[in-house]
């Protein structure tokens, strides 16, 4: 893993509250499907568009609601913020 995709998923990490090392943030998204990749990408945009606003204001909600997926779909919420970043791909 190169330095800047570390300093990526370091970035995720800190705004999903999420635990896991960047190595298995990035182990754990090439194992999802593409369908699966694709719905959360879905299901992350349409969060960010419901709760569009100040990034001061909006984040603790946002650590909410991924936490909520996160528990939901069994998946990592940095994981889920990596999907979204690279648009379900």
């Amino acid at each position: 893993m190169n330095e800047e995709m570390r300093n990526i998923l370091n970035v995720h990490k800190v705004l999903t509250g999420s635990i896991m090392s960047a190595e298995d943030i990035l182990n754990e998204y090439t194992k999802i499907s593409k369908y699966k990749k694709k719905f959360l990408y879905d299901k992350v945009k349409l969060i960010i568009k419901k709760f569009n606003g100040p990034f001061d204001t909006q984040q603790p909600v946002l650590l909410i609601e991924f936490g909520l997926v996160s528990a939901e779909l069994n998946v990592d919420p940095a994981v889920i913020m990596l999907a979204y970043t690279k648009k379900g791909k």
